[in-house]
């Protein structure tokens, strides 16, 4: 019963998606005159039992057609078809066969495809992606929030990578640093060449393993977007308005550079809703400020990052003293220029402890007047105007400050090295790229302006605001476990047996979409709320054993279904 529940599940996914008109369209396999093949809607389908069952082979897609479903089924799917004189079963050739196809007519990266045009290439994956993006999207109900986590998973291609280097040495054309996120933008990749594997897109990279070191694996890099509750005032964010479902994909080879694959995945994303928050880690904000957060801000998208080690410390401009990507008063006392943040399972005095020299610098740290614009302007008022500290060069705030107990400014600057942050109601500062007419001075300050500001968020980094903020990127992590768990769909290390980008796209694609109506079942039963008369949100009917048909009753089956129409 529970297979051909979901049998009922995923076809409504295929059809409601229109994924095999899709596909069928993209492989164009004409088949007159010739013997059967498998129909596109039919290996979709399959594919999603197989991925749920947790092992996607073609073997195993073939013995859940010929053995898992009833017969009906069977035949409504064109598993079973009428001969001249017989009723014969779709043989796994044909699953095989159209593997291959969809190899051939959708692989644009591989060696094989290096003849194409840069037109056909961009057609083939532009025909790849509607596929994905077409399950994946069937399986989402419409949502109130707008707030998204993104992150990268380690994907093991099934066949084994060679390591074979320049020198005999090398590990294909892996450019990670071994640290678990990518090199510095200064750092120059050492050529070398790509291994040489059964699996043509695949490329050796490095993923963090559980024990927070680095590990080298073979394969793919899966780019995932997932929905996370919107940051309202009060309790922490949860799920129970709004279920944390995987929204889009990408698939690259690993090591590839994470930029334009996931703007790309928002711009897929931001064409059909709006997205607002993005918590994403430092695999993607260590990025240029040009690269990667004015990219977002020109989106609207409002970014939502932590710090690495070496992003800590003050950085001087204009005399405001910048930390974390915010500019704080000149007279900021030095010491509060690097607070480093405890580990996750630090004990609660180092909580505590942070959070107190995180407050103690917030009170210097400068109001922003509005929120950024696409632009790279924000404006800034004076924490002593803010009536967040007192200080002589802003009247009346020092007794108030004494009075509240709030710290004072001793030293402000003398009047000679005030700038506008002390003399003006309000200031702005304008992140930008340099320009081809500006002085090297010039063109210097305005890069090390941009790499201060980088991280600029609308939560002050460190505070319970952006903590709240930034727990949310947990819905990401517990994404992949659920794809990982081998109770679910076991997404590890031989779920597949593919090779090339087309398909294992594909696979990831399938493993997503199961996870994402089981999840979505599951957020219903827990909370009562969804479209009761969604197909997706029916209960399972009650299951009262299976009955094993007689070759007179199978017969009695296939007299009820006429045979195929001829070709023309």
């Amino acid at each position: 019963m529970k297979a051909v529940h979901r049998y009922r599940l995923y076809a409504h996914v295929v059809d409601a998606s229109g994924a095999a008109e899709v596909l069928t369209s993209a492989i164009r396999v004409d088949r007159r005159g010739r013997r059967p093949l498998c129909p596109v809607r039919t290996f979709l389908i399959l594919g999603l039992l197989a991925a749920a069952s947790g092992k996607l082979t073609v073997e195993r897609m073939h013995a859940i057609a010929t053995r898992e479903l009833p017969r009906e089924v069977q035949w409504e799917l064109g598993i079973l078809r009428r001969t001249a004189d017989a009723v014969a079963t779709m043989p796994v050739s044909e699953l095989y066969y159209l593997t291959k196809t969809i190899t051939a007519r959708l692989d644009a990266t591989s060696p094989r495809a290096a003849k194409l045009s840069d037109e056909q290439r961009r057609q083939r994956t532009q025909w790849l992606q509607e596929v994905v993006d077409r399950l994946i999207t069937a399986t989402l109900p419409d949502r109130p929030g707008s707030s998204f986590a993104l992150d990268e998973t380690a994907i093991w291609a099934w066949a084994k990578g060679k390591k074979r280097g320049a020198d005999g040495t090398g590990t294909g054309t892996g450019t990670g640093t071994g640290t678990g996120e990518q090199p510095s933008e200064d750092t120059q990749p050492q050529p070398v060449t790509r291994a040489v594997s059964v699996c043509p897109d695949a490329r050796w990279g490095s993923k963090t393993g559980k024990d927070g070191t680095p590990h080298p694996y073979f394969g793919y890099a899966m780019h995932a977007l997932v929905r996370i509750p919107d940051l309202r005032p009060g309790p922490a964010a949860t799920d129970t308005d709004d279920p944390a479902l995987i929204e889009a994909i990408a698939v690259t080879p690993a090591s590839t550079d994470v930029v334009e694959v996931s703007l790309d995945l928002l711009d897929r994303v931001r064409a059909r809703r709006p997205v607002r928050d993005l918590a994403s880690d430092r695999h993607y904000s260590y990025k240029e400020w040009s690269r990667w957060a004015r990219q977002l801000w020109a989106r609207g998208i409002h970014p939502v990052i932590d710090l690495r080690a070496d992003e800590q410390g003050f950085r001087d401009y204009n005399s405001t003293r910048i930390a974390a990507s915010w500019p704080h008063c000149p007279a900021t006392p030095d010491r509060l220029g690097t607070i480093p943040r405890p580990a996750p399972n630090a004990g609660a005095a180092d909580k505590a402890a942070f959070r107190q020299r995180i407050g103690e610098r917030f009170a210097y740290a400068m109001r922003r007047v509005g929120s950024h614009v696409p632009d790279g302007r924000t404006r800034w008022e004076c924490p002593a105007r803010a009536g967040k500290i007192g200080c002589p060069l802003v009247a009346g705030t020092v007794q108030v400050a004494r009075e509240l107990q709030l710290p004072v400014i001793a030293d402000p600057p003398a009047e000679a090295e005030r700038e506008a942050c002390c003399t003006q109601r309000t200031f702005m500062i304008r992140v930008e790229q340099p320009a081809d007419h500006d002085s090297e001075h010039a063109a210097d300050s305005k890069r090390r302006l941009a790499q201060a500001m980088k991280h600029s968020q609308d939560e002050y980094w460190g505070d319970r605001r952006w903590t709240a903020s930034w727990s949310r990127r947990t819905y990401v992590e517990g994404a992949f476990g659920n794809l990982k768990n081998p109770d679910t769909e076991n997404m590890t290390r031989g779920y597949f047996r593919f090779t090339g980008l087309p398909l294992v796209t594909l696979a990831m694609a399938f493993a997503v979409t199961v996870s994402n109506v089981r999840q979505l079942r599951n957020w219903h039963e827990r909370t009562g709320n969804g479209d009761s008369t969604h197909p997706l949100l029916q209960p399972e009917p009650a299951f009262h054993g299976y009955a094993l048909l007689t070759a007179e009753q199978a017969a009695t089956v296939d007299e009820t279904f006429p045979p195929p129409r001829t070709a023309a």
